[in-house]
């Protein structure tokens, strides 16, 4: 209680004081929270000691400018009429609070979900990048998966015209290991082990080449082997042979001197007709010549080799070498050496003349190595070793090896006499 003589707390200062009326509080309670002010409620709330700005402060709401929601109770400014004391909270203890129970709010749900998808174990790459997950590779296993797309990707380039596997394009020998029932990868694998099939070892000594026999007649064995798989799924799926299946085993055949069975796979091709013309002709050209029967495998070129367009394209080339060969055989020189040029002329990087290699036994490609470097007067020193490596051969006959015998004389050096 207060006398009369003393003033009351709240009549110091220039605020109203206890002793107004209660028309003059009202009156001035209505003018501090009523009046438009620009001020912010920090400013609002930081005001000096003034008893306006007090009691402006005392029936001040912010909940609006805090953004009010589900958080307005508790980042409103407490009323002093509820306050025990009459003390004030100041707004950092507010903001505090606001900090944290908006972190709280906030922040608990998502550290909830971030660890119900993290799994035990995972770290937080993991986290981050979550695997991604392949249902192909899931129903049907890794390899199987592998194996599929790498059939895809045979059979788009074999549709795309053929196995030409030099420019980058290897390894399919080692998928087709993996993977023995997918024909278009197995085809491609032919293609490839059968383009790098020798021909003859660099550097080869007449010694050993009965080892080196050995080892390219086995590689044809396999070509072969697999030709028999590669057709069988190819069967069962429906789908047709490729060509190249049947000119592979054809020339395998022919180089370990299977003539038969080498006629048998041509003509089956040519009559599913994915076998050309021009690979059955110089096909049909080489048995000819392993089977010494230089007269009728000359009139099996027939025109073919005579033609304009008789070197546009390796197959085609390769029967002009055949030419030059039967030819040499048959003692006409000068136009064996005609077609020998024509041929070389045309096959600047020798690709024909290689694959001709591949599909001849081993005596008749050292003979037909011989008479093409015979006839474009290149290495006499190793032209005169292929010549002297045929003769070493027993498979060759006495025609043949008195023919081989005058090329060697050809280049003999002759003696030299003083004058």
């Amino acid at each position: 209680m207060t006398t009369s003589g003393e003033r009351s707390p709240k009549s110091a200062g220039h605020g109203p004081s206890a002793l107004e009326g209660p028309d003059q509080r009202r009156e001035h309670r209505s003018w501090s929270v009523e009046r438009d002010s620009p001020e912010s409620p920090y400013e609002a709330a930081g005001a000096s000691s003034d008893e306006d700005g007090r009691d402006g402060r005392e029936n001040f709401d912010d909940r609006r400018g805090w953004g009010g929601g589900a958080h307005g109770v508790q980042c409103a400014e407490p009323d002093r009429r509820h306050q025990k004391n009459d003390e004030r909270a100041t707004y950092g203890q507010m903001a505090a609070h606001c900090i944290v129970t908006l972190f709280v709010a906030l922040g608990a749900p998502l550290m909830v979900i971030s660890g119900l998808a993290q799994g035990p174990g995972e770290g937080h790459a993991a986290r981050r990048n979550p695997p991604s997950v392949d249902p192909w590779r899931s129903a049907v296993g890794e390899e199987e998966a592998d194996c599929a797309g790498a059939e895809r990707s045979a059979a788009r380039r074999i549709a795309r015209g053929g196995g030409d596997t030099r420019s980058g394009d290897s390894g399919w020998e080692d998928r087709y290991g993996r993977c023995p029932f997918a024909p278009h990868v197995g085809t491609l694998a032919m293609l490839e082990v059968w383009g790098r099939a020798e021909t003859l070892p660099n550097g080869f000594e007449q010694t050993g080449l009965d080892a080196f026999e050995a080892a390219r007649a086995e590689k044809r064995r396999t070509l072969i082997s697999w030709s028999r798989t590669v057709r069988r799924e190819f069967d069962r799926r429906g789908f047709s042979v490729p060509g190249e299946v049947f000119v592979i085993v054809a020339g395998a055949s022919l180089a370990i001197g299977e003539v038969q069975d080498a006629a048998r796979v041509l003509r089956e091709g040519e009559e599913r007709g994915v076998v050309g013309a021009a690979d059955v002709r110089w096909m049909e050209g080489v048995s000819a010549l392993v089977g010494l029967r230089h007269a009728e495998g000359l009139r099996g070129l027939g025109a073919a080799v005579t033609g304009e367009d008789r070197l546009s394209t390796p197959a085609k080339t390769r029967a002009v070498y055949l030419r030059a060969v039967l030819l040499d055989r048959l003692g006409d020189r000068d136009g064996a050496a005609t077609a020998m040029r024509d041929a070389q002329a045309a096959d600047k990087d020798q690709r024909a003349l290689r694959g001709l290699l591949r599909a001849l036994p081993i005596h008749e490609a050292l003979y037909v190595r011989g008479l093409a470097r015979q006839f474009s007067g290149r290495g006499e020193a190793l032209t005169l070793r292929l010549w002297a490596a045929y003769l070493s051969r027993t498979e060759p006959e006495a025609p043949e090896r008195a023919l081989a015998r005058r090329h060697m004389d050809s280049l003999a050096p002759r003696p030299t006499y003083p004058r």
